[in-house]
């Protein structure tokens, strides 16, 4: 079990195996020992760096004191290798770790020899901007099937944290297409808080 400090985060982290390197995250709010069947598998053929998201699991601060982003966790797992001087990495992720993933593939691909993702949205078609307008309200005036998710975001991440996720991830720095702006993903539609 150890700990690293990047950018208000603290991620908890624990090492297992020998080998070529690979990264290993779970997905929103579990943590990597939900994942121990794989990781299990992984270390006998590779050193695993099986790490929490910054802000679920074992991760530090919690609720989150700032708007999460996977952006923001992308760089802080990209310098939790550098830290680690493994090199060159094998990132494997689930959800929203799988999102981590394929941005760490995509903006540094110096650090991932190889990316695994599943249960990762990436990219979405919204030609109409239905689904993006459904999420940008979602705490403050959700369509009825979006209740239970707007109470767990209040809930994991208090209000306001809630909030400015919303504003951000809605149509906060979107050009008159409603894509994001100065991402790895302009010129495509993307998750909302798939760039900071």
């Amino acid at each position: 079990m150890a700990w690293f400090e990047h950018s208000g985060s603290r991620i908890y982290y624990e090492e297992y195996g020998q080998g070529d390197p690979a990264l290993l995250l779970p997905g929103f709010s579990q943590n990597a020992e939900q994942l121990a069947t794989l990781r299990d598998a992984l270390a006998a053929r590779y050193r695993v760096i099986a790490a929490d998201l910054p802000g679920s699991g074992r991760s530090e601060p919690q609720p989150r004191a700032y708007t999460a982003s996977y952006m923001r966790a992308t760089r802080a797992f990209a310098a939790l290798l550098d830290h680690l001087a493994v090199g060159p990495t094998h990132p494997v992720g689930f959800s929203d770790g799988g999102e981590v993933v394929l941005l760490m593939a995509a903006q540094t691909p110096e650090i991932a020899r190889s990316a695994v993702a599943w249960g990762a949205a990436g990219v979405i078609s919204d030609p109409n901007g239905s689904l993006r307008a459904a999420m940008h309200d979602r705490v403050d005036n959700p369509i009825p099937p979006l209740q239970p998710y707007r109470d767990f975001l209040v809930s994991y991440y208090g209000e306001v944290n809630a909030r400015d996720d919303t504003k951000h991830g809605g149509r906060h720095g979107r050009d008159h297409r409603g894509w994001r702006r100065g991402c790895p993903g302009e010129g495509k539609q993307v998750l909302p808080a798939l760039c900071c």
